[in-house]
């Protein structure tokens, strides 16, 4: 498939391709939307950011604690390797596969685009926790020790993902603007990635419903595991921490496509969620970040 995200639908992401005409047009119709949907969430986030900034002024916050806690983290590089290599060997086999295989002449090939994105978003996702929980039980590691514990703060981590990520969109949405407007001066077409279309493209209830599950409540889960839970904490042991917060950003930028004005954000938000992960020491604040993150855009999706 042409543009088959690395990691399925989250975020909505994958390779570039260039927008068909009608998806320019249903963007066109909801511009009005999308321009009350963020220009709100600009002003609710760009609040909270300047109140964090003055509040930090007089409570400075201390990294110490937090990054040896990091650091205690019971991941290695080569636990990280046993969980990707196979999900690397998934998806180069859906990507040869789409490649080789040829639909029935009268199989839509926008409807085949969306079966083949949905089996294998579950896929990949389901087996990377099935790989993740297997490796935990064979090192007798669980959740409170391999990822930070919320216990009684489960609450209060999952405000303090939201808030960081209103915190953050501010400077996500203002990028994004000056992206658009430096594209335009420079009369250079934007390129809308090819799972953006296929999920916009999806009819009936079901379909929008898997699609908005897989994006909001599974991807985030597996994809934080992998990068902050796992990753991080392994890189930070072997590099330095500040080297991890960037290697482990480019990554996720990465996979998430090879279009530069998004994969700046990506590298962006892999910033913030990697710095909440430290600082709340439980993934429960980037995941809620990550799928708050999500859910604003297949909001706009699914109401194309």
């Amino acid at each position: 498939m042409g543009g088959l995200a690395w990691l399925g639908p989250a975020e909505v992401s994958g390779m570039a391709g260039d927008p068909p005409a009608l998806f320019q047009q249903q963007l066109m119709e909801h511009s009005a939307f999308i321009a009350y949907l963020y220009g709100a969430v600009f002003v609710v986030g760009f609040i909270l950011l300047v109140g964090f900034t003055l509040w930090i002024q007089t409570h400075p916050i201390s990294w110490a604690e937090p990054v040896q806690r990091l650091l205690r983290r019971p991941w290695t590089v080569r636990d990280v390797a046993v969980v990707v290599t196979p999900l690397l060997v998934i998806q180069a086999g859906f990507v040869i596969g789409y490649a080789v295989y040829a639909p029935p002449e009268d199989f839509p090939a926008d409807r085949l685009e969306r079966v083949v994105t949905a089996i294998q978003g579950v896929l990949f996702h389901v087996a990377g926790l099935v790989l993740v929980i297997f490796l935990a039980r064979k090192k007798g590691v669980g959740w409170a020790e391999g990822f930070g514990a919320p216990g009684r703060r489960v609450a209060g981590s999952v405000l303090a993902g939201g808030l960081a990520l209103l915190g953050v969109m501010p400077l996500i949405i203002a990028y994004n603007v000056s992206a658009q407007l430096l594209m335009h001066w420079w009369d250079v077409t934007p390129q809308v990635q090819d799972v953006t279309r296929i999920i916009s493209g999806a009819s009936g209830v079901w379909a929008k419903a898997y699609f908005f599950v897989l994006a909001v409540v599974v991807a985030p889960v597996v994809e934080e595991v992998l990068f902050r839970g796992m990753l991080l904490p392994a890189l930070a042991r072997l590099v330095g921490v500040r080297p991890a917060l960037v290697v482990v950003a480019v990554l996720f930028a990465l996979v998430h496509g090879l279009y530069l004005p998004s994969a700046i954000i990506f590298f962006i938000l892999s910033i913030a969620f990697s710095l909440a992960y430290i600082h709340r020491g439980t993934l429960v604040t980037p995941v809620v970040m990550h799928a708050a993150f999500n859910a604003l855009t297949m909001i706009v999706l699914l109401r194309m």
